[in-house]
């Protein structure tokens, strides 16, 4: 509000002093004055931002105008009717000094939110580049279990940090005080705006507080590696264990028992898993510059145990499927692809699904190939229970009536555990 505004403001705060009985006018005067300022009082009580500072100043004058508006309506009352130590008047007594109140410290938080715009305003605009990094390092605070990296290659986690250590820099120049303090959730409100990270939302409102910058760019190590303590990590030979371990705990019966190969490996050797996770997280670590605390494993362990624990109940009423013929060359050929996946493996049963091929055509009646498919179990040393898996053979047409045969069996990935047959 421009410094005229003010003094006719600071010049309105004084109410005409007591001069004999109230009259029934000067009552009905000071009533009416007194709804006119039961206006809401949008910063009662509360500090005005520095980007509140233009709607702020609009409050302002409009908290003037109502002023204004009531002292009209009291000069209305003949001098000398106006006694404010009548009992009747006290009401509306009441709401004049407290509006005349609420004009007095909105002087001074307007005064403070104006001059820490002038301040916080540039300061916003030269860090708004790297607002991708600081709300993924704020997901990292407010969500630490979530993996905020979502998968983000190693060039794009480094440049968070580059990014906060920038931005530290700019804190250190021009907001040298900020960031003591740690940043917590903004309240949602009516027409907020938000930035989603990986699964949850933040306000944009979180943006708009130096404090928040200074705060995340100042514990950037920490916030980073935080979150690689959290990053899902990629095994090679195994797949998303966070989502299909689980899913396989709750799917497993009898009825339904098999599982994705790669799970039945972490079951038949789990520290096999956990080295080769280990030794892919260091690699993504040194590629990303993070050096998170210790690995947690024991939510993995903890599904790894239920898991064996439902194999270990639904396994004895697993039944090997009936045989439906025999074809030695082609179960052969099967038991050597599951000894070049086990080579300990010992197979203990096989037998094909049906007596014959079953022909696959094209819409014109012209064959593509035919197959043939079976069903092998197999031990494992160390292992309890048998491993049963399904196999293939499929031989491409090759005209004439004649087909081309595969190199040979093809193993199919579901693996079920069962009493061996």
């Amino acid at each position: 509000m421009k410094r005229t505004a003010w003094i006719v403001l600071t010049t309105l705060l004084a109410l005409a002093g007591p001069a004999g009985a109230a009259s029934r006018q000067a009552k009905n005067r000071c009533m009416d004055a007194a709804k006119i300022l039961r206006s809401k009082k949008h910063y009662l009580g509360k500090e005005i931002s520095p980007l509140e500072a233009k709607n702020a100043m609009t409050h302002a004058k409009q908290v003037v105008g109502s002023w204004k508006q009531a002292q009209a309506i009291m000069a209305q009352v003949p001098k000398g009717e106006l006694d404010w130590k009548d009992p009747e008047l006290k009401d509306c007594a009441g709401e004049i000094l407290a509006h005349k109140n609420y004009m007095q410290e909105l002087v001074g938080k307007l005064n403070a939110a104006n001059a820490g715009a002038s301040t916080l305003m540039p300061f916003l605009n030269e860090v708004k580049p790297y607002e991708n990094s600081l709300y993924t390092l704020a997901g990292a605070h407010f969500s630490p279990a979530t993996d905020v990296f979502n998968g983000r290659p190693p060039a794009e986690i480094r440049k968070y940090q580059e990014d906060m250590a920038a931005v530290e820099k700019i804190c250190d120049e021009k907001m040298p005080d900020a960031g003591s303090t740690t940043p917590v959730m903004p309240t949602s409100g009516p027409g907020q705006q938000y930035r989603r990270v990986v699964g949850f939302a933040i306000p944009d409102s979180f943006s708009k507080h130096a404090d928040n910058w200074c705060w995340i760019a100042k514990n950037r190590k920490k916030l980073l590696d935080k979150a690689a303590g959290s990053r899902h990590t990629v095994v090679d030979g195994y797949g998303n264990v966070g989502m299909v371990l689980p899913m396989t705990l709750k799917d497993l019966s009898v009825e339904n028992p098999g599982m994705d190969t790669w799970v039945a490996s972490m079951l038949l050797d789990p520290n096999k898993y956990f080295d080769k996770l280990q030794k892919a997280r260091d690699a993504d670590n040194a590629a990303m510059g993070t050096e998170p605390v210790a690995a947690d494993n024991s939510v993995v362990e903890g599904w790894l145990k239920e898991l064996q624990a439902k194999v270990d109940a639904t396994a004895p009423q697993g039944k090997f499927p009936s045989a439906k013929g025999h074809d030695s060359t082609i179960e052969s050929s099967a038991a050597k692809a599951v000894k070049r996946i086990y080579p300990e493996a010992k197979v203990v049963a096989s037998h094909m699904d049906a007596a014959g091929w079953t022909i696959e055509k094209n819409g014109l009646g012209i064959p593509l190939n035919r197959y043939r498919s079976g069903q092998l179990a197999f031990s494992l040393p160390g292992s309890k229970w048998c491993l049963h898996r399904t196999f293939n053979w499929v031989e491409a047409y090759s005209g004439a009536g004649n087909y081309e045969p595969p190199d040979g069996a093809s193993i199919l990935p579901s693996t079920r555990f069962l009493a061996c047959p």
